[in-house]
């Protein structure tokens, strides 16, 4: 309902269609995943469609899990999130068909693979956001999309194993440095300059695809490698860069998209702006602060073990 809901008003009102989205719904997500991914993962439409054909009782074939499944989501987030400066935040028709097409192939995936192994755990690109802010959650919310686990997706999926899905996907490797290799931690490593990067692309004169792309990646290059190098040279274990990853990543999205969204909102005001960074910056820091204090041997368990009943 709310994917055809968001679809017609983009055609039959594109301006505040695309305010809804870009402005509210979209700066939403990345505050729920810290609080648990599992709050958007449990209304999201496109889930809905992936898990359609499960109720037909049809046997699916489940993808197997490589060390580079994270790969496929990871390049979707790259590919699209500059596109949005080409098109999707000021053409509307190019959103509502972005949306249709990722309707479809969520439908098409559901039917080819077993729950949601094709797309929700593989091709989704909000998926590897949802790990890197979701390795605290601070609420267990149940997963009605699967009241019986298949273990479709055995490796790393959200679902079935919370927080620990992210130890899972790095595997032994997140005991040394090696983690910053795989295809997530190269990941974790650009997305915060990843945000800045898109958050810094020149808007005069019009940039090109290839100024847009370059400016984003390029950066985001930058970003990993000079992470990476403080890590290494630090010595910060895989636990703790993570979280600051997630939460340097999260503070500049905030930081670079309050006075964007209230501005698109017509609510842009000389305190409004800064206030809102203060509210949102510190909840970030207390989520920081309550992740250094979660303990290792508990990190991504969930009070009553109820990650198998539920979901």
């Amino acid at each position: 309902m709310f994917a055809t809901t968001l679809f017609a008003g983009l055609w039959l009102a594109p301006v505040p269609g695309l305010a809804l989205f870009w402005a509210v719904v979209i700066p939403l997500l990345p505050l729920s995943f810290l609080c648990s991914p599992q709050l958007w993962r449990a209304v999201c439409p496109l889930a809905t469609l992936n898990m359609f054909h499960q109720r037909t009782g049809r046997r699916r074939r489940s993808m197997a899990i490589s060390r580079w499944s994270e790969a496929p989501a990871i390049i979707a987030l790259a590919v699209l999130v500059p596109a949005r400066h080409l098109a999707f935040n000021h053409e509307a028709w190019t959103l509502a068909l972005l949306i249709a097409a990722a309707a479809v192939t969520a439908l098409l995936a559901g039917r080819w693979f077993e729950a949601k192994a094709g797309f929700c755990n593989l091709l989704c690109p909000i998926l590897p956001v949802e790990r890197l802010y979701g390795q605290h959650p601070l609420m267990n919310v149940a997963n009605p999309r699967c009241p019986s686990c298949s273990i479709c997706t055995p490796r790393g999926c959200i679902d079935l194993a919370g927080a620990k899905a992210l130890p899972q996907l790095l595997g032994p490797r997140r005991r040394s440095a090696n983690w910053m290799f795989t295809g997530f931690g190269l990941f974790a490593l650009a997305f915060p300059a990843f945000i800045a990067g898109y958050f810094t692309v020149p808007t005069a004169p019009v940039p090109g695809a290839v100024a847009v792309y370059a400016h984003v990646l390029g950066w985001s290059a930058a970003g990993a490698v000079l992470t990476g190098g403080v890590i290494t040279a630090v010595r910060i274990p895989s636990r703790v860069a993570l979280i600051l990853l997630a939460t340097t990543a999260a503070a500049l999205y905030y930081w670079f998209v309050v006075p964007l969204s209230l501005g698109s909102l017509g609510v842009h005001t000389a305190t409004g702006v800064p206030l809102l960074r203060v509210v949102l910056l510190t909840f970030i820091g207390w989520w920081t602060a309550r992740a250094f204090r979660a303990p290792r041997s508990a990190a991504g368990a969930l009070p009553g073990h109820t990650l198998f009943g539920a979901g």
